[in-house]
């Protein structure tokens, strides 16, 4: 109730909230099943799929033959690991490291002069196809292997890989009569130890500014050679470090 009285002048204060506004916006769209923006053929494997993919944890050899048109070429982690793209010679590709081309020189069919530790790799592209300019001087496939960087939590992880059992035997010494071979003759080779040690570790050098990301592998085989007395062994040790 307000109360007038006349010829005198009342001022009466009014109090008025800011009110809230909201506005949403929902844009819907579907990929194009052809990119024309591009012709490059590539796929790329991110950390997420790199934790659970079944690998024999090589992110240049063994990671690209998962990828579309990507073949072996001779046998399995061969004295040539390097695969072949659409039928392209394996000669024509090209390996990398976070940008820098680390391919052996040797040839290309040697795969990359330098070994990368598997839980380091933070993603690997596998260009097949159409790659752009700046990987230049190939025309087989790029395979880039990028590292995992520092951040502002110190972070890291200790990890330790075997082999369980022996690999099937699937070795016969019947040769349909034409060649007798002793059953007791052991003509396939067995693996006796297939081990590897993972040691990684990230964190600030000036927080929000710089940092940095070391790991440390340690991959260990021994394997039984048949018509050999020694066995083949193989000891190696991997040091990666970045900083960003």
């Amino acid at each position: 109730r307000v109360l007038a009285r006349f010829p005198h002048h009342t001022f009466v204060a009014v109090r008025l909230e800011m009110g809230t506004f909201e506005e949403e916006i929902i844009v819907t769209s579907m990929t194009p099943i052809v990119d024309t923006r591009s012709s490059t053929v590539d796929t790329t494997f991110g950390d997420k799929l790199l934790e659970k993919i079944p690998t024999a944890r090589n992110p240049f050899y063994d990671l690209a033959l998962t990828a579309p048109g990507m073949s072996a070429v001779g046998a399995e982690q061969s004295w040539l690991p390097s695969p072949s793209a659409y039928g392209s010679a394996n000669s024509q590709n090209i390996t990398l490291v976070n940008g820098v081309n680390t391919t052996n020189p040797r040839g290309s069919a040697w795969g990359s002069l330098i070994a990368v530790n598997y839980n380091a790799v933070e993603e690997v592209k596998v260009l097949s196809l159409g790659a752009k300019a700046e990987y230049g001087n190939y025309s087989g496939a790029a395979i880039d292997v990028i590292t995992k960087s520092g951040g502002n939590e110190f972070h890291g992880d200790v990890a330790f890989y075997t082999q369980l059992g022996d690999a099937a035997d699937n070795s016969t010494s019947d040769f349909g009569g034409w060649l007798h071979g002793d059953p007791d003759l052991q003509i396939t080779w067995e693996p006796i130890k297939n081990d590897e040690l993972s040691l990684t570790f990230g964190g600030p050098i000036m927080r929000d500014r710089l940092w940095f990301y070391l790991a440390y592998g340690q991959p260990e085989s021994e394997t039984h050679q048949p018509l050999r007395t020694l066995n083949g062994r193989s000891e190696n040790k991997i040091y990666d470090g970045k900083v960003t």
